[in-house]
This record gives C-alpha cells, sequence and structure tokens, in this order.
C-alpha cells in the first residue's frame, strides 16, 4: 500500500466529512486535532509506538474535524 495508516485516515476523513460536519462541535474538533498532534509528536520523539488503527483514527478526526472547521468559517459571512 503506498500510503500509510495517518494518511488513508486523513484522505478517509475528508471523504467522510460532508456527513458529519454539522454534527462535530467546535471543541470536539480542537480535540481531535490535538489528539493527532499528540499521537504524531509523541512518535516522532520515540515517546512510545502507535499502532495503525490508532494512526487511522487519528487521521480521520483530524481531517473530518479540519473540513468542519473551515465549513464554520467559511459559512459565517
Amino acid at each position: 500500500m503506498p500510503l500509510c495508516a495517518r494518511c488513508c485516515g486523513l484522505l478517509l476523513g475528508v471523504l467522510i466529512a460532508p456527513f458529519c460536519m454539522n454534527y462535530i462541535p467546535p471543541t470536539l474538533s480542537c480535540a481531535f486535532i490535538g489528539l493527532l498532534v499528540l499521537d504524531g509528536t509523541t512518535q516522532l520523539f520515540g515517546w512510545r509506538e502507535s499502532t495503525n488503527w490508532l494512526r487511522l483514527s487519528t487521521g480521520i478526526g483530524f481531517s473530518a474535524s479540519i473540513v468542519s472547521l473551515l465549513w464554520r468559517v467559511l459559512n459565517v459571512g
């Protein structure tokens, strides 16, 4: 497979986002973004080993949250 689990999650999240972006509150979006940053940072520094399921789920949550937040910002005006 040419993509890692996190990258697949990012792509899947973009595909899922139109169906759930109105249901993700901004605070939950920020939490999902923080989880991806935390997972990636702790793996980068070698503090722990991340699993493919965790990478996939944080990728999906992150990209769905980013799309949701962008949608809210662009629809305000």
